[in-house]
C-alpha cells in the first residue's frame, strides 16, 4: 500500500512536459546510435497512460497503451486530455484493458472507442482491444488481479507486432 501512494504521488508530479522530453531525448537516442530500426513504445498503468501521450511523438512506429487510465481526462497541467492528441498520432496505436478496470470507466473506454473509430475508422492506426473478465494490472504477475488468459492476449497482441 505505501509503495502505491508514493507511485501516485510521483505521477502526480509528472507533467506532460515531461513525459514528451523524456521520450523525446530516448527517441533522439535511439535514432542516433541506431538510425534504421523502427520505434515503438510499450507502457503499462501509468506507463501506458504515457505511452498514450507518447504515441503523438513523431518517429513513434507502434504505441501499446497497457490499461493507461486517465486518458480522456484533462491533465491539471496543460487543461487537456490526452485523447485530444489522437489527430498527431502518426503510427499504430493500441490501447489495451479489461472489462472490469475500475479505473478506466465504461464512460472512458466508450469514448476511447469513439474517437478511434471516428479518426480511422478501417481501424488500421488505432486499435482498441478490451479483454472481457480482465481487471487492471491483468499482466503484472506480481498483483491479485493478474489474468493468465488475458495476458497471454497481451502478450500475443505485443508478439504479433514485432513478428516474434
Amino acid at each position: 500500500e505505501e509503495d502505491l501512494k508514493l507511485g501516485r504521488h510521483h505521477k502526480n508530479l509528472t507533467t506532460l512536459k515531461n513525459i514528451i522530453d523524456d521520450v523525446s531525448a530516448a527517441i533522439n537516442w535511439v535514432k542516433e546510435k541506431y538510425p534504421s530500426k523502427k520505434i515503438s513504445i510499450i507502457g503499462f498503468c501509468f506507463g501506458g497512460h504515457a505511452a498514450f501521450i507518447a504515441s503523438s511523438l513523431k518517429g513513434i512506429e507502434s504505441s501499446f497503451c497497457f490499461y493507461g487510465a486517465g486518458v480522456t481526462t484533462p491533465r491539471a497541467d496543460t487543461n487537456f486530455a490526452p485523447i485530444d492528441l489522437l489527430e498527431k498520432v502518426s503510427g499504430k496505436l493500441n490501447f489495451i484493458c479489461g472489462s472490469c478496470d475500475d479505473l478506466i470507466p465504461v464512460k472512458d473506454r466508450l469514448e476511447i472507442k469513439q474517437r478511434f473509430k471516428k479518426l480511422d475508422p478501417s481501424e488500421e492506426r488505432f486499435n482498441y482491444v478490451e479483454i472481457e473478465g480482465a481487471d487492471h494490472g491483468f499482466m503484472c504477475e506480481e498483483r491479485e488481479s493478474f489474468d493468465k488468459r488475458a495476458s497471454r492476449i497481451g502478450w500475443n497482441l505485443l508478439m504479433s507486432e514485432f513478428k516474434i
